[in-house]
């Protein structure tokens, strides 16, 4: 009995030890697993800091990059507007040269132009007409490889009563052909400032030409003449027109300007 009892008391003393031992592991596993818990909560932490710390350094770089976009479209902008303050000044100064190099043609150029038509024969019927016309270089240049046209016709003095004169004479083919006329080369020059005017003197040797009514001032007689030169490396050209009509035109057989057909370039 009394060794069952001890027995009983040292099983019962191993056990207390033993689970003395269990609770001291437990106690000290409990302590390494709120360590471990701790250090965990510590990391991430840590890891949230460093996420935050790594997105706001982005952000700063996002803000850094989006400054020197903004620079770089600011500069592109400066560049722009001093290319197209450039472009402008440049054509300002090409427009203000061509404009003094045009005034300075303009000044310095030749300029044909009729002094005076007249006729030097009888108008009659049957009778041959010959006629002179003068002209100058009002210029300040020669006008050079000077190429005159002309046209003479007979037309009713109606068109002079109606208003359709102007009208005919500009929509006629003598109008039309001094447009198309190119100056001679080696033909006649014709110099600024002369003391007399230059002459060309016509003749037309068609004694049936005048018509019954010419004498009257049914018909009138149509002068159009066209010159084509050049001037300062250009062509240009003058066309004018002078009419004769019994009645209306001077005694002396002098022609009158046109109302149409009188131009210069």
């Amino acid at each position: 009995m009394v060794i069952a009892t001890v027995v009983i008391a040292a099983a019962t003393v191993v056990n207390l030890l033993v689970a003395a031992a269990m609770w001291k592991e437990m106690h000290s596993g409990g302590i390494d697993t709120h360590n471990l818990a701790v250090a965990a909560a510590t990391q991430t932490t840590n890891t949230h800091d460093l996420a935050v710390a790594a997105k706001t350094q982005a952000e700063k770089m996002k803000s850094m990059s989006d400054a020197a976009e903004n620079m770089v479209v600011q500069e592109q902008r400066i560049a722009d507007n001093a290319m197209r303050a450039i472009d402008l000044t440049t054509k300002q100064s090409k427009d203000a040269l061509d404009a003094t190099v045009n005034n300075f043609r303009r000044q310095q150029r030749a300029w044909i132009a009729p002094t005076n038509a007249y006729f030097t024969s009888e108008i009659a019927k049957g009778a041959p007409l010959s006629w002179e016309v003068q002209y100058r270089n009002t210029g300040k240049s020669p006008a050079l490889d000077v190429h005159p046209i002309y046209t003479i016709q007979q037309v009713p003095g109606s068109k002079f009563e109606d208003n359709t004169f102007n009208e005919f004479i500009e929509a006629d083919e003598a109008s039309n052909s001094c447009k198309r006329l190119e100056p001679k080369p080696g033909s006649d020059v014709a110099y600024s400032d002369q003391p007399d005017p230059y002459k060309l003197i016509f003749s037309n040797h068609l004694t049936g030409w005048v018509k019954d009514d010419v004498p009257t001032g049914g018909t009138a007689i149509v002068l159009q003449m066209c010159f084509a030169y050049k001037t300062m490396d250009e062509v240009h050209r003058t066309s004018f027109c002078y009419f004769y009509r019994a009645g209306v035109s001077p005694a002396n057989k002098q022609m009158n300007i046109c109302t149409a057909g009188n131009h210069a370039d």
